[in-house]
This record gives C-alpha cells, structure tokens and sequence, in this order.
C-alpha cells in the first residue's frame, strides 16, 4: 500500500501546473499563402505578444 502512496504521490508532483491560456499567443500558420510583408508583420506581432520560456 505503501508503494502506491509513493507512486501516487510521484506521478502527481511530476504534472505541470494548469496554464492560464488566456495569455497564450496564437502560433504562427506557415501553410498560409502571405507575402513577405504579411509574414513579416505576423512575426513581429508574434514577437511582441510572446514573452520569454518559462524554463523554471
């Protein structure tokens, strides 16, 4: 019984943390059939809204 406790509590601390997907920036669609200046201003526009990799 033991030993599923500690699975349990193994598997549970392994899981990420829920996400607020409000914040999450829609990814960039390279199937679209955009101009170099579309595509360009979708990447900075992407740039901006993105913040950095949480990696912690």
């Amino acid at each position: 019984m033991k030993k599923y406790f500690f699975l349990l509590i193994l598997i549970l601390s392994c899981s990420t943390p829920n996400q607020n997907k409000n914040n999450m920036v829609e990814d960039i669609n390279i199937n679209k059939n955009l101009s170099f200046d579309e595509f360009k201003n979708e990447i900075i526009n992407y740039v901006k809204e993105s913040g950095y990799p949480d990696i912690n």
